[in-house]
C-alpha cells in the first residue's frame, strides 16, 4: 500500500511540475501569434503611392506584389522581373494616375490577412481626382471617386497588390 501511495503522489507531483513550468513560461513570454494590423498594411499602401508619385520607383517595387501584373501585358519589351521598370512605364506612360493618396474611405479584412482599402487620390492641388466616362463619351452616371486597393501581409510583410487609377 506504500508504494501505491508513492507511486501516486510522484504522479501528482510530476503533473504540477508540468502545469507550473507551463504557467512559468506562458506568463514570462508566451504571446499570441498576430500578423501585421490594419495600420500598418495602410502604412504600407500609403507608402507605396507616396513611392509612385514621387518617383522613387526602385522603392515602389519593393512593397509590390500583383496577382496578375496588367503592366507586364500593357508593356511586353520589359522583363516581368523588372518590377521598378514596369512601375516608371506604368505612371509615366501607360496611364495609371500615381497620385497622391487621400482620404481611406473603408477597409476590409479578407481571408489569408487581405485588406481591400477603398480610398480616394488627391491631384497635386490638393482637389479630390474624379474618374469620368472614358474617352469623351456622355454619362448620366456620377465621377467615380473612390477606388479599392488590396494589400497582402504574410508573416509581418505587406505589399499591394493593386495599381492606382487607370485612364486610358
Amino acid at each position: 500500500m506504500a508504494v501505491q501511495e508513492e507511486e501516486t503522489t510522484i504522479k501528482r507531483m510530476g503533473i504540477l511540475l508540468i502545469a507550473m513550468l507551463w504557467l512559468i513560461l506562458c506568463t514570462s513570454g508566451c504571446q499570441p501569434v498576430t500578423g501585421p494590423t490594419v495600420e500598418e498594411a495602410e502604412t504600407v499602401l500609403r507608402t507605396f503611392l507616396m513611392d509612385l508619385h514621387d518617383g522613387r520607383y526602385d522603392e515602389a517595387a519593393l512593397r509590390y506584389a500583383p496577382d496578375d501584373d496588367p503592366l507586364v501585358f500593357m508593356n511586353p519589351d520589359i522583363d516581368a522581373s523588372e518590377t521598378a521598370a514596369l512601375l516608371t512605364r506604368g505612371c509615366m506612360q501607360n496611364g495609371f494616375m500615381c497620385m497622391l493618396p487621400g482620404e481611406v474611405v473603408s477597409v476590409e479584412e479578407g481571408p489569408g490577412q487581405v485588406f481591400t482599402f477603398t480610398m480616394q487620390f488627391l491631384l497635386d492641388d490638393g482637389t479630390r481626382f474624379e474618374q469620368g466616362p472614358c474617352c469623351g463619351e456622355e454619362s448620366d452616371d456620377p465621377p467615380i471617386t473612390d477606388f479599392q486597393l488590396r494589400v497582402v501581409c504574410e508573416g509581418n510583410t505587406c505589399r499591394v497588390m493593386d495599381l492606382p487609377p487607370y485612364v486610358p
